[in-house]
């Protein structure tokens, strides 16, 4: 007892031990999640194609999903520091659009402006092209050393960012 006591207590005290150099700069981590990011392409059948399918198949209009990939840019002070290409998961692309980043930046006060952009297919309608999610966050923030700002995307609010 008094040796598993003995390690117990040598394990607490160095789990306290400060270890390596302390951290010089802070990071921004980039956390998107959004079941957003696709278009319908629906198009009328020909009175002709209907004919050659089963009566159970038979539908005048047939839709389908695309999946829509996002580019996440990232720039600190003006300067482009990282971007990022994210596409729907899934083998069918339809799984949720996820980022998860960590940016390592300088410590201190920085103006950060970060975009959220879908990449639109050639052809696609400008109706639909505008109903896609999209998103703009510039905001000044102050990171001491050792910090992560987290920036993330909600449907309602867009990009935010917490300290």
């Amino acid at each position: 007892l008094a040796v598993a006591l003995a390690i117990l207590l040598g394990v607490e005290a160095l789990a306290h031990l400060p270890l390596g150099a302390p951290a010089e700069g802070a990071a921004i981590r980039l956390a998107v999640r959004t079941a957003a990011g696709k278009i319908e392409i629906c198009r009328e059948v020909p009175a002709a194609e209907l004919a050659q399918l089963p009566i159970h198949m038979r539908r005048p209009r047939i839709c389908e999903e695309q999946p829509v990939p996002y580019r996440l840019t990232l720039h600190v002070d003006g300067v482009p520091v990282h971007a990022i290409r994210a596409e729907r998961r899934g083998m069918r692309g339809d799984r949720p659009l996820v980022i998860d980043d960590l940016v390592a930046i300088r410590a201190g006060r920085q103006e950060l402006f970060v975009t959220l952009e879908p990449e639109v297919p050639p052809g696609t309608p400008a109706a639909i092209a505008d109903a896609l999610p999209r998103g703009e966050l510039r905001q000044t923030i102050d990171l001491p050393a050792g910090r992560i700002a987290l920036v993330t995307w909600g449907a309602s609010a867009g990009l935010t960012v917490r300290q």
